[in-house]
């Protein structure tokens, strides 16, 4: 049977909007082409389906194999957001730490930054010519800047250790 038919699916797959082009070679394991889709009729017959090709391609199933068949047919997940799990077990200090480094590594950090220093130099340098309260070698901005760096440092450290946990619990 072939012909322009009603999406019944919803799905974007069709030649033309709310329209499929489906295709079905008398198949008895229920497989229908539709557009750029292949779907089933039945979850169990596309499962077993599935199964028939493997074990004629290889011969055998794996474990995993054997897995992915089960979840076709109980039309479950195999996988689940490690992203989820990994954020829950995060402490309030993590994601503090996180923040910040997120914060600290952005250009609106860096615009905010840039604004600040140009204030600073500005208002001792030109505005407060009689008496500026950090005067040119401006040695408390400077001091000001070596804190910030000492306690971003740390911080963004903390951060990159964290992601590279992720990717160790991501690969688990």
């Amino acid at each position: 049977m072939q012909g322009t038919k009603e999406n019944e699916r919803g799905a974007d797959g069709g030649i033309g909007p709310g329209t499929d082009r489906r295709e079905d070679h008398g198949d008895p394991s229920g497989l229908v082409l539709t557009g750029f889709h292949l779907y089933c009729r039945s979850q169990s017959l596309s499962a077993e389906y599935v199964k028939d090709v493997i074990r004629a391609d290889k011969g055998e199933l794996s474990v995993l194999e054997e897995q992915v068949i089960k979840s076709m047919k109980e039309q479950e997940l195999l996988s689940k957001n490690i992203n989820v799990e990994y954020d829950r077990q995060r402490s309030l200090g993590e994601i503090m730490a996180d923040r910040l480094a997120d914060f600290g590594g952005s250009w609106l950090f860096i615009g905010i930054f840039c604004g600040i220093l140009s204030i600073w130099i500005v208002m001792n340098s030109i505005v407060m010519l009689m008496k500026p309260f950090d005067p040119y070698p401006y040695i408390f901005l400077n001091l000001i800047l070596s804190c910030l760096a000492a306690m971003q440092a740390p911080v963004i450290l903390m951060s990159q250790n964290r992601q590279e946990a992720r990717t160790a619990f991501r690969r688990a």
